[in-house]
This record gives structure tokens, C-alpha cells and sequence, in this order.
């Protein structure tokens, strides 16, 4: 939708839901239907509950404060548990490039002093 200056049509806000003409939240919200390229429209019937991504594409319903307390949890698992095993696993992958950026200088050497030496 094109939005020209002093148009009746609503007015997205930073988050991606739409806000009404009375600067209050519409009915109406634009939903990523897949790695942010596509939307639909999709009507709030109640703004007390929401539906949360729990991972495997697997939705749950949840009211507001459940919503809020699951990602709370849902971050501090993600912090003490995962993001810990993915530090130690980029610095081991950061010390195997290392190595075989080594080993790539050394082959480098050797390649230019057998040419020098065969000339």
C-alpha cells in the first residue's frame, strides 16, 4: 500500500502493527508468514492473548503475563545454557582457522622457495 500525505489510510508504526487514525492500536496487525518477505493482514480479536513461536513450528497460546514470563525463562535457558556452548564452539573453529591459516603461509614459503631455488 502507498501512503501519500494527508491520506485516510492507517499508518504503520515501528513495530509492524498498524495504528488507527485516533493514534490508538487498530484491529488489525500485519503477520510474517515466512523469513520476513511475506505478510497477511490478520484481524486482533483479543488483545488479552497471544500466540508465541515455542520452536519446531510450534505455536502455543498464551495470556499476556504467561507470554512475558515464558520468554523471560525462555532467555535466561537460551543465556546459561546454549549461548555459553556456542562461545566455546566459535573460539574453537576461530583456533582451527588459525592453524590453517598457518600451515597455508608455510606451504606458501615452501612454494616460493622451491621456485626460487629451481631457477
Amino acid at each position: 500500500n502507498e501512503h501519500q500525505s494527508g491520506d485516510d489510510d492507517d499508518d504503520d508504526d515501528d513495530n509492524g502493527t498498524e495504528v488507527g487514525r485516533n493514534n490508538g492500536p487498530s484491529d488489525e496487525s500485519l503477520v510474517d508468514l515466512g523469513y520476513g518477505m511475506v505478510y497477511c493482514r490478520a484481524k486482533i480479536l483479543d488483545r488479552e492473548r497471544v500466540f508465541v513461536h515455542v520452536g519446531m513450528g510450534f505455536h502455543i497460546e498464551f495470556t499476556l503475563l504467561e507470554a512475558v514470563q515464558f520468554i523471560e525463562r525462555r532467555v535466561d535457558h537460551l543465556r546459561r545454557n546454549v549461548q555459553p556452548g556456542k562461545v566455546d564452539k566459535a573460539r574453537e573453529v576461530a583456533g582451527h582457522l588459525e592453524n590453517s591459516l598457518q600451515l597455508l603461509e608455510s606451504l606458501g614459503k615452501e612454494i616460493r622457495n622451491s621456485s626460487s631455488n629451481s631457477n
